[in-house]
């Protein structure tokens, strides 16, 4: 016993001398190793703290107490737009039809020198300037504004057509180039409405919707015609 015992003693004054010379102190008995010391650090960083954990609980409290299972705020907006558009009347009224464009009034309008050109009573200076078969305006049909009268929508048309009147007042003198008494002291122009000659001024006359007009020249006071 007593010479295993100084194999101790020798051994620890050996491993004193090995400590010193490599400048490492001997670990006190009442300090933790590292092992425990990590131990002891990763245990307190793992444990939550309880104020944490309990706000984490209230939150999850209310949100149950709210309702848990509603659909998010926009959901519900447009869910309930939806319904509102589908269970409200249209506002907007069925388009208007469009309105039927009412008609002109129209009237037709000649004028014919034919009875001057068979006459034989022309100078030849005012044949060659009139149209062959005598007629200065074809029939045509011609639209006019309502209450216009008979003589101021003759002379428009003319000027249109570059038709050369020559009037005094609301009495035509000369279409066209061919004047009164070109074909002796009774020629001259005359006007028929509807089949009638017109016996006062065609200023006084208002045109109706289907009048027809007529510019004759004669050569006998409209015995000719």
């Amino acid at each position: 016993m007593k010479v295993w015992r100084t194999v101790v003693s020798i051994l620890s004054v050996i491993s004193i001398l090995l400590f010193t010379a490599c400048g490492t102190e001997l670990p006190d008995s009442g300090s933790s190793s590292p092992l425990e010391s990590g131990a002891s650090t990763s245990q307190q960083e793992s444990t939550p703290e309880p104020e944490s954990s309990s706000s984490t609980q209230e939150q999850s409290s209310a949100e149950s107490s709210s309702g848990g299972t509603s659909a998010p705020a926009g959901g519900q907006g447009q869910g309930g737009g939806a319904g509102a558009s589908a269970a409200a009347p249209s506002s907007s009224s069925a388009p208007a039809a469009p309105e039927e464009k009412q008609e002109e009034p129209t009237f037709t309008l000649s004028i014919s020198c034919s009875t001057a050109l068979a006459s034989g009573q022309l100078q030849d200076n005012i044949r060659k300037v009139l149209p062959a078969d005598g007629m200065l305006l074809k029939a045509e049909s011609i639209s006019f504004t309502a209450g216009e009268n008979a003589f101021d929508v003759f002379t428009r048309e003319c000027r249109r057509r570059r038709i050369a009147v020559a009037s005094t007042g609301s009495y035509v003198q000369s279409i066209g180039g061919l004047a009164e008494k070109a074909c002796g002291d009774l020629s001259g122009w005359m006007c028929r409405v509807n089949g009638v000659f017109v016996d006062r001024s065609l200023k006084e006359y208002t045109l109706q919707d289907g009048d027809r007009v007529e510019w004759l020249y004669t050569c006998n006071l409209g015995k000719d015609l």
